[in-house]
């Protein structure tokens, strides 16, 4: 999550790189000693200047990396205070698969069809997903521990959960192993 909040900055950060850079307030658009920035053309020279957020100062020559710097600077030094605030963290789809947590969840849910079904859900599972919930295919769309097809995951009972959650993609592949067999995949 907080990578894809880093990603996001980041991206706002070029997108406002790209921009014309003047901003609508009461500030004038000359320098502390009365003289007009040289980078605004002379038709923009009357626009006010934005004022830098952190220190109030006029930005004449805006220096995005070093605004970015600053602010990962400060978003680092948040971090061992928000992750002290959250408590330990919690276990990734990794360390679930490192603990058995996946394969043991496998076996609770198609233990009832018999220890067939079992060996081949550990197989397809294994060979689909590597045991990754979180696993996707950006060309089929197909989805988590089974990898379902968007399509196909929409006509099982579980459509209303998410194909990445573990245990409804688990059930979801028991009901279509009920009702279809093992044929629905390609792995075996």
């Amino acid at each position: 999550m907080v990578q894809i909040v880093r990603l996001m900055v980041l991206a706002a950060i070029a997108v406002l790189a790209s921009l014309p850079f003047h901003h609508a307030s009461t500030a004038t658009a000359t320098t502390a000693a009365g003289v007009e920035p040289s980078w605004q053309p002379a038709s923009e020279r009357s626009q006010p200047v934005r004022r830098h957020p952190y220190a109030g100062e006029e930005l004449k020559n805006p220096d995005w990396m070093a605004l970015q710097v600053a602010w990962q600077a400060e978003f680092d030094a948040a971090q061992p205070a928000a992750a002290a605030a959250q408590g330990p963290a919690a276990p990734t789809a990794l360390t679930a698969v490192n603990s058995g947590a996946i394969p043991q969840l496998i076996q609770d849910i198609f233990s009832p069809l018999g220890a067939g079904a079992v060996d081949w859900a550990e197989r397809v599972a294994r060979c689909e997903s590597s045991y990754n919930p979180r696993a996707y295919n950006q060309s089929s769309g197909a989805s988590g521990l089974f990898q379902f097809l968007p399509s196909t995951w929409a006509g099982t009972p579980y459509a209303s959960q998410s194909a990445f959650d573990p245990m409804a993609n688990t059930k979801a592949a028991a009901w279509e192993y009920q009702r279809s067999g093992a044929g629905a995949w390609s792995c075996k």
